[in-house]
């Protein structure tokens, strides 16, 4: 996660993304995996590409 929120920071918001969603793959707090796949679709969302 910390190398995800590391790549959002800066502005890489594909692989961010890309590292949340496996971040929220690999977790078994249901409360963490929600948080970490919305992250992901956030940062994969209109604007993903605008780096």
């Amino acid at each position: 996660m910390v190398r995800a929120h590391l790549l959002e920071l800066a502005g890489d918001r594909r692989g961010a993304a890309e590292l949340f969603r496996a971040a929220s793959r690999a977790t078994a707090s249901l409360p963490e995996r929600h948080h970490l796949a919305i992250r992901a679709a956030r940062l994969a969302g209109p604007g993903a590409d605008a780096d």
